[in-house]
């Protein structure tokens, strides 16, 4: 059987491990680990071999570097090494050949892990491109519609590949339906949470007793003043935006409007997946400046995010002629429903928008981009356009070579699985989960 390594990556790391002890024990298959936080190092090496694990940190000994991975790029978009770039280009340079003898001695063919930490990426483009070490790199993610499923995503893409051995048009998969994701209600009981007084209170004597905050792991901020102005800055920003004047929904259904709305940031949906789009503000200039006259640009802010930016920016956005910010609390469905297009850099919004048969666009390549009316585009296409009316007439002019709600659900289903990976779900641990999560592992390995 295949050597198979996952990539330790906070609570997600219980589920790889509830899924792990089924594979070694019911498949026989050997389970290898890469960490990046003592506490979490610490269970593992309770259930595994030492030698199944291997450690990397920031205080590693420097090792030269095994390729060219642009991780300027990787450092540049990290939420937590792009505070310290030096530190962080050390760090990714030091893992490099620990982690590439690591594979090559272990014969590891399949990783598992989530592509949103530098080294999680790093790690990816190294088997990717030394294929000598015959090694592939997957993320188990959810497919967002239709809900409790999910499909294991190559590289540091949210795409799919077409089967060309398989007519889509022929299997008989349930019809995708129009529904929230599951995730949406998630952050909002989250965010709802975090306004308590009891959450602040706990949040703050964590913050003092430093729990949970480890100097050597990448993916945590440690500095006390970093922290501290973290903290501060996200509080002021909180209270700086409920002083904003937003619009309501009533004051522009009747009118002709484009909606951009605004990703979480720093998160791995525009820093990864967009990359070269991850200024939020310059999508939006660039949007509003294919406007035409009778038209709006709507932007609205997405409710995990509150606290994120500074006041700033949204006056910069109320500033451009014929911008609003509209309330965070709007209806998505209502704003799509009315709306001219949706531009997006990789939100579900797009997905949503061509269910409902209204033009989207997504900066990232998507494997919604495959529905009719959703497509990618670039910087390039709004330099070569004639107006906005013009691109999205000839976006949709493509929509005969793209798939129906009816092929675009069979391609779907064919490509994803039942279940869930994500720590925050209720019934995440459960055995029924677990199981699920395991076969479909199995599943995909005896494919790839």
């Amino acid at each position: 059987m295949k050597n198979i390594c996952f990539v330790s990556n906070f609570e997600k790391t219980y589920v790889f491990d509830g899924v792990a002890r089924i594979l070694k024990d019911q498949h026989q298959i050997k389970v290898f680990w890469i960490v990046v936080n003592s506490k979490y190092l610490k269970y593992l090496s309770e259930k595994n071999d030492l030698d199944e694990i291997l450690y990397i940190h920031k205080d590693l000994e420097a090792h030269e570097s095994v390729g060219d991975y642009k991780i300027n790029e990787l450092v540049a978009n990290d939420r937590f090494l792009s505070l310290d770039k030096e530190v962080g280009l050390r760090f990714l340079n030091s893992i490099q050949k620990p982690v590439y003898e690591f594979i090559r001695k272990n014969k590891i063919t399949t990783i598992f892990g989530e592509l949103t930490w530098s080294h999680e990426l790093l790690i990816s483009r190294m088997v990717n491109t030394n294929v000598e070490l015959d090694c592939r790199y997957y993320n188990p993610h959810v497919v967002r519609i239709p809900n409790g499923r999910f499909a294991f995503f190559k590289e540091e893409k949210e795409d799919l590949k077409l089967d060309d051995n398989v007519h889509y048009q022929e299997l008989n998969h349930p019809l995708i339906k129009l529904e929230k994701p599951d995730y949406v209600n998630v952050n909002d009981k989250i965010v709802n949470e975090s306004l308590k007084l009891k959450t602040k209170y706990n949040r703050f004597q964590r913050f003092l007793s430093k729990k949970n905050v480890e100097k050597n792991d990448p993916s945590l901020l440690y500095n006390f003043k970093d922290r501290l102005k973290r903290g501060y800055t996200e509080e002021k920003n909180r209270r700086r935006y409920y002083s904003i004047k937003t619009i309501s929904f009533d004051e522009i259904k009747n009118k002709k409007y484009v909606v951009y709305p605004l990703h979480k940031q720093p998160e791995a949906s525009i820093d990864v997946l967009g990359k070269y789009y991850n200024n939020q503000w310059i999508n939006i200039f660039n949007i509003w400046k294919l406007l035409p006259g009778d038209w709006c640009l709507v932007v609205k802010e997405h409710s995990n995010a509150i606290g994120d930016r500074d006041k700033s920016f949204y006056q910069k956005i109320q500033n451009l002629p014929n911008s609003y910010l509209v309330n965070e609390k709007t209806d998505s469905y209502a704003l799509i429903r009315n709306c001219q297009t949706i531009f997006t850099v990789s939100g579900t919004i797009a997905y949503e928008a061509a269910l409902m048969e209204k033009t989207a666009f997504t900066f990232a390549p998507m494997f919604f981009n495959k529905l009719k009316y959703c497509h990618q585009i670039s910087i390039e296409d709004f330099n070569n356009c004639d107006n906005l009316s013009a691109l999205i007439l000839e976006k949709n002019g493509e929509n005969d070579k793209k798939m129906s709600v009816k092929e675009f659900s069979n391609f779907v289903y064919h490509h994803s699985f039942e279940g869930t990976w994500t720590p925050t779900s209720p019934d995440v641990l459960s055995q029924r989960n677990l199981n699920l999560l395991s076969d479909a592992l199995i599943q995909h390995l005896n494919k790839s």
